[in-house]
């Protein structure tokens, strides 16, 4: 009688526990859901006729996708039937991503971000050549994105070939010494212990950033009338092998002025920072002023409330 009773209460009770399991998979999917149409996609709303989200909106969103990445709560968002019959009549991205060619760097991926959200730009090393920024160029004047990733990652085979590669020798690759002299000159005064000092390479892809940024504004005119005006937003990151994680340590809008004496640096980066007109120093029209952009400072301006806090690099 008594094995009975449990056969029986095991029985009824199955049915219960497979309910409970199917309600907990509908629930986790349906805030999955929840979450993904509150992150807002420029490329839905843009086509559905909706406000696309602002650069620093998209630049939040973001840091939030990263952050579910690092926590292993992805979302995967954008990647059904009804997006890929909506993006089939256009796109409007939320943010280009200049990112290295790395396997291990999808940008799509560690930002958690689905069809039609980030237009990526991926060369070994993230080098701006003329192809990446006609590239960036066509998605700020055609598809209307306004805010500009450049990522890096540590332990960067591109930057590694470049401090093991000495000057004048040969990688045996006419394509890829173009490559390591493009990142050599990003990198100043190498020191042949560098790899040894820092095994991850993070200062020199730092380094290798924020040179490329400068190469980006000094290259392009598109993207300097675009910053002229105030509108893009740009950002360096980089990221992080073992954790996932995106670091970044500046986003906004570059003024680019010349190098001022230490104490007055530090008064702008504490304070709003003052028209680009009046960082302009001595000496020369804008046309000339940009020609020098390689040798001169970069901050950021607020564009915004909510901005992460400036830095000069």
């Amino acid at each position: 009688m008594k094995l009975l009773n449990k056969k029986t209460l095991l029985s009824s009770s199955l049915p219960i526990c497979l309910l409970l399991s199917f309600s907990l998979a509908i629930s986790t999917k349906a805030k999955a859901r929840d979450e993904d149409e509150e992150s807002g996609s420029a490329a839905a709303t843009a086509v559905e006729g909706k406000p696309a989200p602002t650069a620093m909106d998209a630049y939040r969103e973001l840091e939030q996708g990263n952050k579910r990445f690092v926590q292993n709560r992805m979302i995967h968002p954008k990647q059904d039937q009804f997006t890929r019959s909506l993006l089939s009549s256009g796109q409007k991205p939320n943010a280009i991503v200049l990112s290295c060619s790395d396997s291990r760097v999808p940008p799509e991926i560690l930002f958690d971000q689905g069809l039609g959200q980030i237009f990526v730009v991926r060369t070994a090393g993230q080098v701006a050549d003329s192809i990446a920024i006609g590239s960036i160029e066509y998605a700020l004047e055609h598809l209307g994105t306004r805010l500009l990733i450049v990522l890096g990652h540590d332990s960067c085979g591109a930057v590694k070939a470049t401090l093991a590669t000495p000057p004048g020798k040969s990688s045996g690759s006419l394509h890829i010494d173009r490559i390591i002299e493009s990142i050599r000159q990003n990198l100043g005064p190498i020191n042949e212990n560098a790899p040894l000092v820092d095994s991850k390479l993070i200062s020199k892809v730092r380094d290798n950033v924020n040179a490329e940024i400068k190469a980006l504004i000094a290259k392009s005119h598109i993207i300097r009338e675009f910053i002229d005006k105030g509108e893009l937003v740009i950002a360096s990151g980089i990221y992080h092998l073992d954790s996932g994680e995106v670091e970044f340590w500046s986003a906004g809008v570059p003024i680019i002025i010349d190098a001022l004496p230490k104490m007055r640096m530090q008064q702008h980066t504490d304070r709003p920072p003052l028209p680009p007109q009046h960082l302009e120093s001595a000496g020369g029209d804008r046309d000339r002023a940009r020609a020098r952009i390689i040798n001169r400072k970069i901050l950021y301006s607020d564009p915004g409330p909510g901005l992460v806090k400036s830095r000069h690099h």
